[in-house]
């Protein structure tokens, strides 16, 4: 029997209800200018699969064919593409920097930045067949936290966040209140007091180092005065650390 083996077959997909209910609600919502994510379609296709009840997880491969079927691609709404100064940074990470930091320990040189958390921004764009018109989007959310994070260069430390906020309510999402991790939350209305408050946390930064110093030398003397004292404690401790090694990291 002779093939024409140039003929190519259509393969049915074994999931259609799913990939055609998908298609019929992806439709309504480009009608509606809603924003559809990667991360939306595959929480929508299984909604489906669970309605229709269709054993099916929607994975990478399958949401790759789903929009080649349909020709969906992602079309950004707005901002605007910056290319950063490699030129610069290249300079500054082989020539500048290991000048400014000799003799330094990578532990004792601290970083002190400030970065935004847009907790009500939106993704830059959407998925859309192919045939739609390039859509603008809605305005940018200006409402931001503002994180003022210290850390040292190693990473072996990082302190308490300062949390600049323009608004005295809590931020909300969904009813759970949106804390910040060890972190301090000033509602300040002048950013220009951000330069005091970077102030006032070093002074404490300064006063908790020395005190943890004294702390640790006033330790040393004196367990080392108790055990001169009393000779069978340290026997006990020594004991003690070889029954429990973890205590002695």
């Amino acid at each position: 029997m002779n093939r024409n083996t140039n003929r190519k077959r259509k393969r049915q997909s074994v999931h259609k209800d799913v990939n055609e209910a998908l298609t019929q609600w992806f439709t309504q919502a480009c009608a509606h200018g809603a924003t559809v994510t990667d991360h939306v379609i595959r929480q929508k296709a299984s909604q489906l699969a669970v309605n229709l009840e269709v054993d099916f997880e929607p994975s990478n491969g399958w949401l790759m064919r789903w929009k080649q079927a349909n020709n969906v691609s992602f079309k950004k709404f707005h901002g605007e593409s910056t290319s950063a100064d490699h030129g610069s940074a290249n300079e500054w990470v082989t020539n500048v920097s290991p000048q400014l930091f000799r003799g330094y320990d990578p532990k004792d040189v601290w970083k002190c930045d400030e970065t935004g958390i847009f907790y009500k921004d939106m993704p830059s764009g959407s998925l859309r067949f192919a045939g739609d018109e390039q859509s603008n989007g809605t305005k940018v959310p200006k409402d931001r936290l503002t994180m003022l994070q210290f850390t040292n260069m190693d990473g072996s430390e990082k302190q308490a966040v300062v949390v600049d906020g323009s608004e005295l309510e809590r931020v909300t999402h969904g009813g759970i209140y949106f804390f910040i991790y060890l972190s301090i939350y000033l509602s300040i209305y002048l950013s220009i007091y951000l330069s005091h408050i970077i102030h006032i946390y070093l002074s404490l930064l300064h006063i908790h180092i020395y005190l943890s110093i004294y702390l640790s030398i006033y330790l040393s003397i004196y367990l080392s005065i108790y055990l001169t004292t009393y000779p069978y404690l340290s026997i006990y401790l020594s004991i003690y650390l070889t029954t429990n090694p973890y205590l002695s990291i």
